[in-house]
């Protein structure tokens, strides 16, 4: 047997050669999980802080405040939890701002909206215009045919109501069958030609309901809109609504 020895700070040496190049693999791959895990935890941290920033300014009434897209597209827990904040928060926006049965906004929401405008007029200068509309007999069409069809007719004059507005303003259901509507951007003449044009398509149509026709038609009153108090305003296009009502209904006055 031949035994050959060598000085051990060779032998060390020859190890150390050897575990090195190891050792240092493993501490590239250690850093490089790090940071892959470091950036993981950072995007889930500030995606689940973003989530908690929005659940806060909802709590505290804010139904505007939006979530970031990014949020809303990552495709684990965070973003399912981010998507239901969302959903949650336009449905509350939509209790509290719409009226439930037409769809269009309701008295207290639509009174905030229509003092933008007017402070937005007095700042600029563009001048707005506002409506008041009623359903002509109404009641009649309620004892007539029951107030499931009266429902039917309200839901009917929203929606042709809803397509007039757009790119025009807003409407809003100011109670019973009273509806308050808000051009923007429009002098009186403009405000009260459409509202003509809104009329013409209520009293061409024939709302169908359980095999009964009803037809109906409205009365508008319209002014332009000023600095007076809006209750003023209101006020004033409630007086040319009574008129057209007391003067034979089925009418824009202006």
């Amino acid at each position: 047997m031949l035994f050959v020895a060598k000085p051990s700070k060779e032998v060390e040496r020859l190890v150390w050669r050897s575990i090195l190049p190891i050792i240092g693999g493993a501490l590239a791959v250690a850093t490089v999980m790090i940071l892959i895990v470091t950036v993981f935890s950072n995007r889930f941290l500030l995606a689940l802080i973003k989530i908690e920033s929005l659940l806060k300014k909802t709590a505290n009434g804010d139904l505007t405040a939006e979530l970031e897209q990014e949020v809303q597209q990552r495709e684990d827990e965070l973003g399912d939890m981010g998507r239901y904040v969302v959903r949650m928060q336009r449905s509350l926006r939509d209790l509290i701002e719409l009226d439930q049965l037409t769809g269009l906004y309701n008295r207290r929401y639509v009174q905030r909206k229509l003092e933008l405008v007017q402070n937005k007029s007095i700042e600029t200068g563009v001048p707005f215009s506002v409506a008041i509309g009623d359903i002509d007999f109404f009641k009649k069409v309620n004892d007539t045919y029951g107030h499931e069809c009266g429902d039917a007719v309200l839901m009917d004059v929203s929606a042709r109501m809803r397509e007039l507005m757009k790119g025009r303003g807003f409407a809003a259901r100011w109670g019973g069958e009273e509806f308050l509507l808000v051009f923007e951007s429009y002098r009186l003449e403009m405000a009260a030609d459409s509202l003509e044009d809104l009329l013409n398509v209520i009293r061409s149509r024939t709302i169908a309901f359980q095999g009964e026709k009803v037809k109906v038609t409205m009365t508008f009153g319209v002014v332009e809109g000023s600095g007076d108090r809006l209750d003023s305003i209101i006020g004033n296009a409630d007086e040319k609504l009574y008129y057209g009502k007391n003067n034979g209904r089925n009418q824009v006055v202006r």
